[in-house]
């Protein structure tokens, strides 16, 4: 009975191990991603073509995943804003008027920081981009 009892012990914590386990990977991959904002804001005009250009204004965070991308990234962030700011003022006047535009703005903005981050650093690894801010007027 003693045996079995210490069995069911010895099971019971082996059970717990990869858990902890667990916990701590993935809260290692968490402390490793980096949030780097697009400092200052991007202000666009945007629609001319409607005759009256309406005004966008945007907080853009990027997320990468380690902390020596970030370094790198920050080192070309001005060029980064530069592209944004382009491809927002090349909105036509609707296409920023709805949530499921604008998420898909957020996804045509996520490509043009990796096609102008590609330039420079290989391999780029950013996971996401982030609007902290959106208005347009």
């Amino acid at each position: 009975m003693a045996r079995i009892r210490n069995l069911l012990l010895m099971a019971a914590a082996l059970s717990t191990v990869p858990g902890v386990y667990a916990e701590e990977e993935a809260e290692a991959a968490v402390a490793e991603v980096q949030y780097l904002e697009i400092s200052p804001g991007i202000i666009a005009n945007y629609g001319a073509e409607s005759g009256k250009p309406k005004l966008l204004n945007a907080d853009i965070t990027l997320q990468v995943m380690d902390e020596d991308m970030a370094e790198q990234i920050e080192k070309y962030l001005i060029p980064v804003r530069h592209d944004l700011i382009m491809l927002f003022s090349n909105l036509k006047s609707d296409e920023a008027s709805s949530g499921e535009q604008v998420e898909a703005l957020r996804a045509r903005a996520l490509e043009s920081v990796h096609a102008s981050l590609g330039e420079w650093i290989k391999d780029v690894q950013v996971a996401d981009l982030l609007f902290t801010k959106f208005v347009t007027e």
